[in-house]
């Protein structure tokens, strides 16, 4: 989805880069936590360090926001890891 998480933090969404949630995201984080799934990228232990996992879209206009995700069931809290290569 393109919305923009993490001032509201959760079970499914971390504080890792958050950015203030909008109505968008707020109906992505509740569906999240209804089928209990999370996002790694939200979460600072999943990312690697000195990554930019901070941003999913750039524009030379709009600037850098991080505007699409990648979820994952809660249960794979554990060793989960974001692969940033672009």
């Amino acid at each position: 989805t393109n919305s923009r998480l993490g001032s509201n933090q959760s079970p499914s969404v971390g504080g890792h880069c958050p950015q203030t949630e909008d109505t968008a995201g707020a109906h992505f984080r509740r569906l999240l936590e209804e089928m209990g799934m999370r996002l790694p990228q939200t979460w600072s232990q999943c990312v690697p360090d000195g990554s930019n996992a901070e941003h999913t879209w750039s524009s030379d206009l709009a600037g850098k926001h991080r505007l699409d995700y990648v979820a994952v069931p809660q249960s794979w809290k554990e060793g989960t890891q974001v692969w940033v290569n672009y």
